[in-house]
């Protein structure tokens, strides 16, 4: 991976195309890719780590051109997108940026993509999937939204929550930063709602 990454350019300013530096993307092979998932090519890889530099850029045309590069690239990006959103290594402004972009690509993902979502390793990509499944008010996904009522991750609880009450135009109480003590009974409510499957 190291070779690949070393003959990777960057998205630079006003044509500039230096090398991206090779443990920059040492990364990508610790990442889970879960089962399901589409497996990125070595060709996808390039364009992902040429996209992550991109947008990392205060020129809005690489930013945008990059983030594009990213959602083109659908699926198979979304375990690295979830990693690199929570690499704490990583700047915050770079790990917002990848969460624009997750979001960005499972607005437009299949159903069935948004589903596989819902149960990632990585909580940025559960969070990403529940917002999707919320906004096109996907019903079949709603027992495993209650389920991610109790999600470790407060982003998690906060997206399967809004989308619950999307779906179902109903509320309970639930607050998604509250104590475990505290949501439980609205847990309990939304999953006589949507009883698990």
């Amino acid at each position: 991976m190291a070779g690949l990454a070393a003959c990777v350019t960057t998205h630079g300013g006003r044509g500039s195309r230096e090398a991206a530096a090779p443990e920059e993307f040492d990364w990508l092979d610790e990442v889970t890719i879960d089962e399901g998932v589409p497996p990125c090519t070595d060709d996808d890889k390039a364009v992902l780590m040429r996209s992550l530099r991109g947008l990392t850029s205060s020129d809005f045309a690489v930013y945008s051109s990059a983030a594009r590069s990213i959602v083109a690239l659908g699926e198979p990006a979304t375990p690295y997108l979830g990693y690199a959103a929570g690499d704490a290594t990583r700047p915050e402004s770079l790990r917002a940026r990848v969460r624009i972009v997750l979001r960005a690509v499972y607005a437009q993902a299949e159903p069935k993509t948004v589903g596989a979502g819902l149960t990632a390793s990585y909580p940025a990509v559960r969070a990403a999937s529940a917002e999707a499944a919320g906004k096109r008010r996907i019903v079949e996904f709603a027992s495993v939204l209650v389920t991610l009522l109790d999600d470790a991750d407060v982003d998690v609880r906060q997206e399967s929550v809004s989308a619950l009450r999307r779906i179902s135009n109903s509320f309970f109480g639930y607050h998604a930063r509250a104590s475990e003590r505290a949501r439980a009974e609205s847990v309990t409510r939304w999953r006589e709602l949507w009883p698990p499957s």
